[in-house]
């Protein structure tokens, strides 16, 4: 589900989100320094996707911002093995705080929102079932440049 294609009805403005947090959004002080309310917390790994950082930043201070990237995980055995899958935190998110962080993190510019699954770590408990989340990647990619 699109968050930004979803109506606002009286049951969608109390509805709770899960949110895939990597980078300096790993920590929870970070969210609530933006004044988003942390519901809930999960460590998870998204398998099928990478960390990269291929999002510009600001030069000398900090050159390129997090984000993930799907990759084609290898059925046949006869590839490379595949990349470590990108881990990360699952915060539960009231709608109004997701469009909040998705505002903050620059979504619709830097980044464009995506749906993955995560698969909970360390729960203690029987529950591992796939989380479906709302995450940002980037939304443009740096120019590749072949020095010789």
């Amino acid at each position: 589900m699109n968050i930004e294609k979803t109506t606002q009805g009286a049951e969608t403005r109390t509805e709770k989100l899960w949110y895939f947090g990597f980078g300096s959004n790993l920590k929870t002080s970070i969210m609530r320094s933006r004044g988003i309310e942390v519901l809930d917390v999960k460590t998870v790994r998204v398998p099928g996707y990478i960390l990269t950082f291929d999002v510009f930043g600001l030069p000398y201070s900090e050159p390129a911002m997090a984000s993930i990237s799907r990759y084609a995980v290898d059925t046949n055995g006869d590839a490379a093995p595949d990349p470590p899958t990108v881990h990360g935190v699952a915060y539960l998110l009231s709608r109004a705080d997701l469009l909040r962080l998705i505002g903050t993190e620059g979504g619709g510019v830097a980044y464009r929102e995506i749906i993955v699954k995560g698969i909970p770590l360390n729960t203690g408990n029987d529950d591992m079932k796939p989380i479906s989340m709302s995450t940002l990647i980037a939304r443009l990619l740096l120019a590749l440049v072949e020095c010789n």
